[in-house]
């Protein structure tokens, strides 16, 4: 998805529902890294959309020694010159108190 895109789609949501909550913040431990966020009332409950911006991951090195109770850790490596860009849907589930990920295939059944 591209910038433009997501701001027809903030405009869309903002004509046909009431908006909760807007805003803006960053994945911990990711360079660069930016989630536009809005949440919405919606005919199927509370909504949120996060548009994702981050570099893309190159690969993985794994930190650890063989010593009986050493710490290990998995660093990843990003492309800062590459910044890859999706979207992610959830829908609030009141009785388990968190958001749920609404799949792809079921916006369009």
């Amino acid at each position: 998805m591209q910038p433009s895109q997501w701001a027809d789609l903030l405009d869309r949501i903002a004509e046909r529902f009431v908006i909760a909550e807007e805003g803006r913040t960053e994945l911990e431990g990711v360079p660069l890294s930016t989630v536009a966020f809005v949440e919405f009332e919606a005919p199927m409950g509370r909504v949120r959309l996060e548009y994702v911006t981050k570099p893309r991951t190159i690969g993985e090195h794994a930190l650890g020694s063989r010593r009986i109770g050493g710490e290990t850790a998995v660093q990843k490596m990003y492309d800062t010159n590459d910044l890859v860009s999706f979207l992610r849907a959830f829908r609030w589930d009141a009785e388990q108190g968190e958001w749920c990920t609404i799949e792809a295939n079921a916006l369009t059944s």
